[in-house]
């Protein structure tokens, strides 16, 4: 098979695993996977290859997840015999297959990719241009699906029935992928820091996947908003000497505080008054935020038809909502709250963790991510070191928003970038930022 098929098909398969687009009317993620377990057993005939999983850490990874899942189920039994007698039993489920089944096949996905850049002597800069070329390529089908309606609804026959609601139709479902909402911003957002990150190696290029990815971004989810201003911010500082720095911290606090004052609120107004109603919802949001940090009335009743867990007016309260039985605090439910038939629900992924594993096991976890990113940035260069940073940041940012466990766009590319950057440093390679120009 000559390079450019292999270019294409790599590129195909890095984008269905990012975005495991609504293909068929079943969840495609399973299909993938059973396809890339074929995949694997066909490439390594029968003689499972683990060499990679361990030199990720990936294995390690995967083992903590094992352990949360039977901490799940001891507190999951617990918490039905002896506290709140509540089975529960499809929130409890979910959870498991979250920890185990889809954090397995995108392991298992990212095994084949890196497989696949070590045999053409890639390096991690690959990896970055394999995900900015797939979110680029979502940008096209936003575009289309944006200006073509019948191609939308193709694009949306098999997706989720909350593209079932009029007003969330109206405003959002641009593109094709299995999520549309925050886990897609956030793994757009990656992408557009990718492409600033790296702007220097194909400027030309990077500018219109930049604009492709905005305006997916913009059409979908402002969660890749806020992720793309992280990179932006680290961008500006990410050269010079501490005094250097500092000045370029002073300045960007000072253009902010001006925004913030003077600017915003004249986009706001200007928003307020569109006949688009995707930018109207937009502007909207972020104009009631601003209402009640500013106490000013740039928006009356800012969301209308909307669930009340959406809107920033809960966000506070469902953000520090703990269960009020002190073992649920303390170690758990063993489920999740983020779509509980009865009761209390948020998508707010700090507390769906809290409920899932209680404030210490919330804590474990949370120590157990740093200290994977950390494993990251050793024996690597200045910029990838940067970009950890970076993916450090937006996800626990991100996880006031959603839940990061399970499968989401931005989940795989951020487990894609952190165990590729641990492989990649280990091997010594990808640390000059050369590129094999092979994949």
């Amino acid at each position: 098979m000559s390079s450019k098929y292999e270019k294409f098909f790599l590129n195909l398969y890095v984008f269905l695993a990012i975005f495991e687009p609504p293909i068929l009317p079943v969840s495609f993620i399973y299909v993938l996977g059973c396809i890339t377990i074929f995949f694997i057993i066909l490439r390594d005939q029968g003689n499972i290859d683990l060499s990679i999983f361990k030199e990720t850490t990936m294995n390690r990874f995967y083992g903590f997840f094992i352990f949360l899942s039977i901490y799940m189920i001891i507190v999951s039994l617990v918490d039905i015999l002896f506290v709140s007698h509540d089975f529960m039993l499809i929130n409890r489920l979910k959870g498991l297959n979250q920890l185990l089944i889809l954090t397995g096949i995108q392991f298992l996905n990212i095994e084949v990719i890196l497989h696949k850049v070590r045999s053409t002597k890639g390096n991690i800069y690959v990896v970055y241009d394999l995900i900015i070329n797939c979110a680029s390529i979502q940008g096209v089908l936003s575009i289309l699906a944006y200006l073509i309606p019948t191609v939308r609804s193709l694009f949306l026959k098999f997706s989720s029935d909350l593209y079932q609601n009029p007003w969330l139709l109206e405003r959002r479902g641009y593109g094709f992928s299995s999520s549309l909402i925050d886990l897609f911003g956030y793994g757009m957002g990656l992408a557009a820091g990718y492409a600033l990150f790296t702007f220097n190696r194909h400027k030309f290029m990077r500018i219109i996947q930049l604009l492709l990815i905005m305006f997916s971004i913009w059409f979908n989810s402002r969660t890749g908003l806020i992720v793309f201003i992280i990179a932006v911010f680290l961008k500006i500082i990410e050269n010079g000497n501490l005094f250097g720095k500092m000045l370029k911290i002073s300045g960007l606090g000072v253009s902010l505080i001006y925004s913030f004052y003077i600017i915003l609120p004249k986009i706001i107004e200007i928003g307020l008054k569109s006949m688009n109603a995707t930018v109207k919802w937009i502007v909207t949001d972020f104009g009631g935020v601003y209402d009640s940090l500013m106490k000013t009335n740039y928006v009356v009743n800012p969301i209308q038809n909307v669930n009340q867990d959406s809107t920033y007016y809960m966000l506070l309260q469902d953000l520090v909502k703990t269960p009020d039985n002190l073992f649920q605090k303390y170690f758990g439910t063993g489920y999740s709250v983020y779509s509980a038939v009865n009761g209390y629900r948020t998508d707010v992924g700090y507390t769906n963790i809290t409920w899932m594993f209680g404030l210490l096991g919330t804590i474990l976890f949370c120590v157990f991510i740093i200290y994977n990113f950390r494993m990251a940035c050793l024996n690597t260069s200045k910029k990838e070191k940067t970009i950890i940073i970076f993916n450090l940041i937006s996800y626990f940012i991100v996880l006031v928003k959603g839940r990061l466990i399970g499968y989401g766009p931005g989940i795989f590319v951020n487990y894609l970038i952190l165990f590729a950057t641990i492989y990649f440093s280990r091997k010594n390679e990808g640390i000059d930022g050369e590129v094999n120009e092979k994949i």
